[in-house]
């Protein structure tokens, strides 16, 4: 804390000149982001949300605005998922239309200035990191399913930071989306980000999604940053009535992370079910954060969130459940299921339920697990090598969550990365 008592008038100054940038005119709301942001900032060694994970070296830094690349069109194609999905790319927080898809289907894209009149969701949850990215995103990428929209084919969105290879110098960009889903509409919205050969920066994301009556989304999120990375991602989802929302989020070996998942089930009859896997390696540290308001009755959600944690890494799962009064017949679990392969690693994990009324059926709870000897020594008596005897358990693991994807292209994706993972371990 000592590191960021010395920096910090130099930090909120250089972030303040990237949000001062002389050619974008800012707007009232992003002022007025800016004062939340500067005050939660005077707070942030009160935190306790950054007990765990030590942000020392991300605020010995400089911030600076990423410089304009030639864009290696190969290397893009080559990591983006090519088949049955209408593509969008962003490179350095910048939306790229001619990397993009001209058509999109029944999905509507509007690219809006920071200063455009729009009306956003207010957080659900306000942090610091949310204020960075809403006060120096550039612009804001508005997607809408009108009333009745039937889309069978997934929107992609891939992200990729180039980052730099300076010592003092982090990059920093930042990617603000809205989702409108209006009533009686179903699709499904993949969110891919990924670094780009293991340099450094900084990378904020904040998408907002808000699901109108008798609708079905499905939101898929992989983050695979750089092993040099600082990655922080807040998600708010408003759920109205009779609507169904599937969120799975997979963290694939990719330096710091920090994910907020925050979301309002505002209506009755509506359900949400959330899976994240995060396979964890080398120094990587994830940070799990998950706060879902059941706000009305005869209401599901399930969650089950899993780590795996080779080498030195560390994994963190905060998650509260909160059951208001009106929220009668509410029927809520949340599962955290952990996996230590190395003895170094560390995880930990607090799930949480806060509850107002009597009439609900809940139940969490967190389990931690390695290498089981004895499963090993069985499989090895059936002519497999200690090696992949271990890799089969982690993969095993793991497949409970992918197997809930409803996806191919991305159970596919997922299966082969960790696939190729386990035999360079």
């Amino acid at each position: 804390m000592e590191i960021l008592l010395n920096h910090k008038s130099r930090i909120i100054s250089q972030w303040y000149k990237i949000f001062s940038k002389s050619d974008i005119i800012r707007s009232s709301k992003s002022l007025n982001n800016w004062k939340i942001l500067k005050n939660l900032w005077k707070l942030y060694n009160k935190n306790e949300d950054w007990k765990y994970i030590s942000l020392n070296n991300f605020f010995k830094h400089n911030f600076i605005m990423p410089f304009l690349k030639k864009i290696n069109f190969k290397q893009i194609n080559n990591l983006s998922i090519k088949e049955n999905v209408y593509k969008l790319v962003f490179v350095d927080g910048i939306f790229i239309p001619y990397l993009s898809d001209t058509y999109t289907g029944l999905w509507n894209i509007q690219v809006k200035k920071e200063n455009d009149l729009l009306i956003l969701p207010e957080p659900i949850k306000p942090e610091l990191f949310l204020y960075i990215t809403e006060s120096l995103s550039n612009e804001i990428i508005y997607i809408t399913l009108s009333n009745n929209s039937i889309e069978k084919k997934p929107l992609y969105l891939i992200h990729f930071n180039n980052g730099s290879n300076s010592k003092s110098n982090l990059y920093t960009s930042h990617y603000r989306h809205h989702f409108e889903i209006n009533n009686q509409s179903n699709g499904t919205i993949i969110e891919h980000f990924i670094g780009l050969d293991n340099k450094k920066y900084f990378n904020g994301s904040r998408t907002t999604i808000s699901v109108k009556n008798n609708s079905i989304i499905n939101h898929i999120i992989l983050l695979q940053g750089s092993l040099n990375s600082y990655n922080f991602f807040n998600n708010d989802i408003f759920i109205e009535k009779k609507s169904l929302v599937k969120s799975n989020v997979f963290t694939l070996n990719s330096g710091l992370n920090f994910f907020t998942k925050n979301i309002n089930i505002n209506k009755n009859k509506s359900n949400f079910f959330m899976n994240t896997l995060s396979l964890l390696s080398n120094k990587d540290k994830f940070n799990i954060n998950t706060y879902l308001q059941h706000n009305s009755y005869n209401c599901i959600s399930r969650q089950l969130h899993k780590i795996i944690a080779f080498n030195k890494s560390i994994g963190l799962f905060n998650g509260l459940i909160k059951i208001n009064k009106k929220s009668i017949n509410t029927n809520a679990s949340m599962i955290n299921n952990n996996f230590i392969v190395d003895s170094k690693a560390n995880i930990n994990s607090k799930p949480q339920l806060e509850i107002y009324n009597d009439d609900v059926q809940c139940k969490h709870g967190s389990t931690f697990g390695n290498i089981n000897k004895k499963q090993i020594f069985y499989l090895r008596s059936r002519g497999i090598n200690n090696i992949n005897a271990k890799n089969m358990m982690i993969q095993a693991f793991a497949y409970e969550v992918i197997s809930k994807i409803d996806e191919k292209i991305i159970t596919q994706y997922i299966t082969s990365y960790i696939h190729n993972f386990l035999l360079g371990v």
